[in-house]
C-alpha cells in the first residue's frame, strides 16, 4: 500500500485496475477537479457523486464525508464507482459501512462495481496480463456494466 499526492491510501491492485480500466473504456486518466469530463478518476469523494436531495435529506456525518471511491469512470452516458476490495472488507462493520455507501450511490444513479480479492487474484498481485484484464471484465459484467 502507498498514498497518492492527496495522502489517500492506494491499496493493492488499484494501480493495475486503474490502468486496465483506462484500456477497457478507452478513456484518459483525469484529475478530480475535471469531473464530470469523460475519463477515469482516482480516490474520488463519495459526496461528489451523491444527488443533492440525498445529501440534504440524510445529513451525513463528518466521518462519512471523508469516504472516497477507489476509481470512478465517467463515460458520458454513465458514472461507475469501482471499489477494489481486499479481505479487510469482509468484516461486519466495514461490510455494513460499504453497503450503506453502495445504497446511496445506487439511489444517485451511480453504477457500482466491486473488484474483490477473491475474484481478482492476478489484479491484486498487480499483474497487468490477460488474466487480470479478464477478471476486471468479469467484475464489470457481473455488475451489469457494458463498456
Amino acid at each position: 500500500m502507498r498514498t497518492d499526492e492527496n495522502n489517500q491510501l492506494i491499496g493493492a491492485g488499484e494501480d493495475t485496475a486503474y490502468s486496465i480500466l483506462g484500456f477497457i473504456f478507452k478513456l484518459p486518466g483525469r484529475k478530480n477537479s475535471e469531473f464530470p469530463e469523460q475519463g477515469i478518476y482516482r480516490q474520488f469523494p463519495v459526496m461528489r457523486l451523491l444527488k443533492k436531495k440525498i445529501i440534504d435529506e440524510i445529513g451525513f456525518s463528518e466521518e462519512f464525508k471523508k469516504h472516497s471511491v477507489d476509481i470512478v469512470v465517467s463515460t458520458g452516458k454513465q458514472i461507475i464507482a469501482i471499489y477494489v476490495n481486499g479481505k479487510d472488507h469482509n468484516g461486519i462493520l466495514k461490510s455494513f459501512r460499504d453497503s450503506v455507501k453502495y445504497d446511496y450511490l445506487e439511489m444517485s444513479g451511480v453504477k457500482k462495481v466491486i473488484l474483490r480479492k477473491s475474484e481478482c487474484k492476478e489484479m491484486f498481485k498487480d499483474l497487468h496480463n490477460y488474466k487480470s484484464i479478464l477478471q476486471i471484465c468479469n467484475g464489470l459484467e457481473t455488475s451489469g456494466v457494458n463498456p
